[in-house]
């Protein structure tokens, strides 16, 4: 797999919308996260998920720079995001493949009954937490998620415990013109309760 050194400026464009959008995060940085995650691992028929997904900007995305993913999904609360995504998603011209999902409800629900993701990103400055640790996420994935999957966090780390282990793979500075830059971390899950 070739690395996406910059995103084309026809992507950027196409991922745009035309509302307000608050906490949405630098598509340069997304994506050489994600092109670390795919690491050594190909993307064909795989699941990737954006918890948290807003408007759907990173789920279409994902679409049309790894066309070769099975599905890519959009998980969030926010009923009025939700419906922008919806929205976008079928105005917007993207390949086929990949299937695009995008559902209003709780990360944890979702990852445990609706998906199973190979690939998580999680835009995690407005997750609960302790310092730079991501205390529900961790335990959202260390409970829903199969060992072997890739995490990609934003500024705030994964927790382990005696239940549940991640290996970090990676941690990517990069621009983000909401935080004045942030951190990708990459994780695997080693561990979790989900086998």
């Amino acid at each position: 797999m070739t690395p996406h050194l910059c995103v084309p400026q026809a992507l950027i464009a196409r991922c745009r919308f035309p509302v307000r959008r608050s906490g949405e995060f630098d598509l340069n940085l997304f994506t050489m996260s994600m092109d670390r995650s795919l690491d050594g691992r190909h993307a064909e028929g795989r699941t990737f998920v954006d918890v948290g997904s807003g408007c759907g900007r990173l789920v279409l995305a994902a679409a049309v720079l790894w066309p070769s993913l099975g599905c890519v999904a959009g998980v969030e609360q926010m009923r009025e995001l939700h419906q922008i995504a919806l929205k976008a998603s079928t105005a917007v011209e993207l390949p086929e493949p990949p299937l695009r999902r995008f559902i209003c409800g709780d990360a944890a629900d979702a990852l445990a009954d609706e998906l199973c993701p190979d690939f998580v990103f999680a835009y995690s400055s407005a997750f609960a937490g302790f310092g730079d640790e991501l205390t529900e996420f961790s335990a959202v994935c260390g409970t829903h998620l199969m060992p072997g999957t890739r995490v990609v966090t934003t500024d705030k780390r994964l927790r382990n415990s005696e239940c549940w282990s991640f290996a970090l793979l990676d941690a990517i500075e990069g621009p983000n013109r909401e935080t004045c830059g942030s951190i990708a971390y990459v994780y695997e899950v080693i561990t979790s309760l989900r086998v």
